[in-house]
């Protein structure tokens, strides 16, 4: 995973220089094999010491259990002043 991860601090790095500042968000479970993943992702994010970088982590499946997508207004709302910031707004 250690070298998985530097590949992937390489690739945010080559995509700052075309895209500038970035925000992360993982929509991983907080609990199992997802959990692991995101906390490495977390470790990846804390390590990386760039400030064109920024994560958010929203465990979907709690949150939003039982169909209740209204709450990604919690989402919205920790991230709001960043898109604000950058100007726009893209899902992919």
């Amino acid at each position: 995973l250690d070298k998985l991860f530097h590949f992937l601090r390489q690739h945010f790095e080559e995509q700052e220089s075309y895209y500038g500042k970035q925000f992360l968000i993982s929509l991983t479970n907080h609990h199992g094999a997802e959990g692991k993943l995101n906390s490495k992702y977390r470790e990846l994010y804390e390590g990386s010491e760039k400030v064109y970088l920024k994560f958010e982590d929203f465990d979907f499946h709690k949150e939003c259990a039982g169909m209740r997508y209204d709450r990604l207004t919690i989402l919205l709302a920790r991230t709001i002043a960043d898109q604000d910031d950058y100007g726009y707004f893209a899902v992919t």
